[in-house]
């Protein structure tokens, strides 16, 4: 062998040696174990690539499932789950297949970004009209329901008698309205005087409403003994208002409304208050006094009496509670009552939901079976209030007046009040017992039959959805 390639051997040798002893980790200076050819034998024989090995053992496999798999993949747009519904995303929501469509919830989701407002339904063309009422053959209405009238009288004070002169009305009503105008008997300067309208009188108390020389509105109550002289009053309440006429030449005008325990007081044409009086149910003469007081007395002198004027008030409807369930395009309405001249109308309104989840409105309707002349009033959740008008059945719906009120309650389940007294085509409307507006029907003096409504306008509640009515009462002041 060639010397040069027999050093590399060795070198060779001993370098392969030194490697097998580091990995063994066998001490220095030891003898290396001897590695036997075995090991060797579970290392596979290299293959060609490509080549599938032979498996010694069946190894375990997850189960896969059975699906055909074509060999042409179906798009990637077919494995997408399947779709939440469009309406989801503020795409129209499906026409219900009944006319009554689900009662909203009061946690409604938030409304989709597509669809920024709520509605329950389509609303009705903004051409729809109320539905005009079948004309028919009027009821013969009283003149006015008064049952007693009175012009050009006067009240002589007798110099022999110290209680209050008087003209009676001869007619015993625990409800009614009065009115009279009052001449001042002198000056206030020379002397003190009253008078006033006394009602509900039994076992000697009676209340009067009355006007005084001071210039004072109040509610007392008497108490008569029994030789005719007044024993005592209190005065209950007094109101406050500005325009009394105090002159010798000057008159000053009453009316007050009684009707169970409440009235409604007006002085000089203007509404003052609505306040409490005792005596529901005790029916006695209305009485129209002067000279109240003893201490004041002007014996000789008149108080004129140019205008008095008594009606009686008795429920001509009444219902404890009812659903006006909204139909599409039309007013819901109660039954109509008999034929009125006159009125007092009461009834409360409950709320059927929060104003996010649709409109609604609601009021009292007045019409003439006759002709089928009509006025409305209502009122809606945009606190808005409307006296609406429209000659004949046919005729244009006009606007007559309009406002907005913050007495309005429009959350769901509110309950809002309205009161309405109604003579002589004049009506007082009355919002949560507050007054809010004086209104003129026209034609003035026409009888009406009167319903409470709800959904007037084409956007006001969805179809389906009931309002309640409760404590809807109709006075007639004649009929």
């Amino acid at each position: 062998m060639n010397p040069m390639l027999k050093r590399i051997a060795v070198a060779s040798a001993s370098t392969a040696l030194a490697f097998a002893v580091a990995c063994t980790g066998t001490a220095e200076g030891s003898i290396p174990p001897t590695i036997s050819p075995d090991i060797f034998a579970p290392i596979p024989t290299p293959r060609p690539f490509g080549q599938t090995p032979t498996q010694t053992a069946t190894p375990f496999v997850l189960p896969i499932p059975t699906v055909a798999i074509s060999a042409s993949p179906e798009p990637m747009a077919t494995q997408v789950p399947t779709a939440i519904p469009s309406a989801t995303f503020g795409a129209p929501d499906p026409e219900p297949t009944s006319g009554t469509p689900p009662t909203p919830t009061a946690t409604a989701l938030p409304l989709p970004t597509a669809t920024p407002e709520f509605t329950a339904t389509p609303e009705p063309t903004a051409t729809r009209e109320p539905t005009a009422v079948p004309t028919q053959t009027p009821v013969p209405a009283a003149p006015g329901g008064i049952l007693f009238s009175l012009t050009d009288g006067s009240i002589f004070l007798d110099p022999e008698n110290v209680a209050p002169e008087s003209i009676a009305a001869g007619v015993f009503l625990a409800d009614f309205s009065a009115t009279a105008t009052f001449g001042n008997p002198v000056n206030a300067s020379f002397r003190a005087y009253s008078y006033g309208i006394k009602f509900r009188e039994v076992d000697g108390d009676y209340q009067v409403i009355s006007i005084d020389s001071a210039g004072k509105v109040q509610h007392r109550l008497f108490h008569e003994s029994t030789d005719g002289t007044i024993d005592t009053y209190n005065v209950l309440q007094e109101f406050a208002h500005n325009d009394i006429k105090v002159g010798g030449s000057d008159s000053n005008s009453l009316q007050i409304t009684v009707i169970d325990d409440l009235a409604w007081l007006y002085v000089n044409g203007t509404y003052i208050t609505e306040f409490v009086v005792d005596g529901i149910g005790v029916a006695s003469d209305v009485e129209f006094l002067a000279e109240l007081e003893n201490e004041t007395n002007i014996s000789g002198a008149q108080t004129e009496l140019p205008f008095a004027e008594v009606r009686s008030a008795s429920v001509a409807a009444f219902s404890a509670s009812e659903l006006l369930v909204k139909e599409v395009g039309e007013i819901s309405r109660t039954e109509p009552t008999g034929t009125l001249r006159d009125s007092f109308v009461t009834a409360e309104f409950v709320s059927p939901y929060e104003q996010i989840l649709g409109r609604w409105s609601v009021g009292f309707e007045y019409v003439d079976p006759a002709t089928g002349t009509s006025n409305w009033f209502i009122f809606n959740n945009r606190r808005q209030w409307k006296h609406v008008s429209r000659a004949g059945t046919d005729g244009e719906l006009i606007e007559v007046v309009t406002g907005v009120s913050n007495l309005i309650l429009r959350d769901r389940d509110d309950v809002n009040e309205l009161k309405i007294f109604g003579t002589n085509g004049i009506y007082q409307v009355f919002i949560n017992g507050v007054y809010l507006t004086e209104l003129t029907f026209d034609p003035e003096f026409s009888p009406v039959q009167v319903s409470a409504i709800a959904g007037f306008e084409p956007t006001d509640q969805a179809p389906g959805i009931p309002t309640r009515v409760n404590n809807f009462t109709v006075w007639s002041m004649g009929e």
